[in-house]
């Protein structure tokens, strides 16, 4: 039986600004870019979920 998993992953383009940007504060802060935009998105989520509807 395989354990569930705590994460899903997701696929999405962004412009290259903002691509360069998430690689400027990784290297900043001693994370790659992939977890720079999860804990950045992870923040913008929970900072804005009023926003979200619930269907």
């Amino acid at each position: 039986m395989s354990k569930k998993k705590d994460t899903v992953g997701i696929h999405f383009q962004m412009d290259k600004i903002t691509s360069d940007t998430l690689e400027r504060e990784a290297e900043k802060n001693g994370r790659t870019k992939r977890q720079e935009a999860a804990i950045r998105l992870r923040d913008h989520v929970a900072r804005y979920r009023s926003t979200y509807v619930e269907k």
